[in-house]
């Protein structure tokens, strides 16, 4: 039974956007990736576009 809902839209109680990029970046470097904020920023970048997405283009 499910007694409570919890909503975090804005991350104001989990950081969601930063366990993001952190898992990615790790899991970048254990795959032997480039695994740096410029690896993150060229992965986040809209196809076609100059600045980067909310959310990975892949």
């Amino acid at each position: 039974m499910i007694e409570a809902v919890l909503w975090d839209v804005d991350d104001t109680i989990f950081d969601f956007t930063g366990s993001e990029r952190t898992g990615l970046l790790r899991h970048f470097e254990a795959e032997g990736l480039p695994s740096d904020q410029g690896a993150w920023t060229a992965g986040t970048r809209s196809p076609g576009s100059d600045t980067g997405a909310s959310r990975p283009a892949w």
